[in-house]
């Protein structure tokens, strides 16, 4: 899956003038975890999605992706680098 922005725009745009004010003035980390036991039920999905329309809007993401088939991380690279063999 690939984040295209452009499905986004709205979420975007809404998350820029609600979050504008907080941004200029706090600078205080925050975490967020998205864990489910059961599998195929979206973690990394909303994983991926979160991260990149915060990252849109200007904020620092790090994403850690634990899980062994490293779909997360194959969300985030290059075509070039998603084709190469690990």
């Amino acid at each position: 899956m690939r984040i295209n922005p452009e499905n986004h725009r709205g979420l975007i745009k809404s998350c820029k003038m609600k979050g504008k004010k907080n941004m200029e003035t706090t600078k205080k980390a925050v975490t967020i975890s998205i864990l489910n036991n059961k599998g195929g039920v979206g973690k990394t999905s909303s994983c991926t999605a979160i991260a990149s329309i915060l990252g849109m809007i200007g904020h620092s993401c790090l994403v850690i992706d634990n899980d062994f088939q490293a779909n997360a991380t194959m969300t985030f690279l290059s075509e070039e680098d998603a084709s190469r063999e690990v």
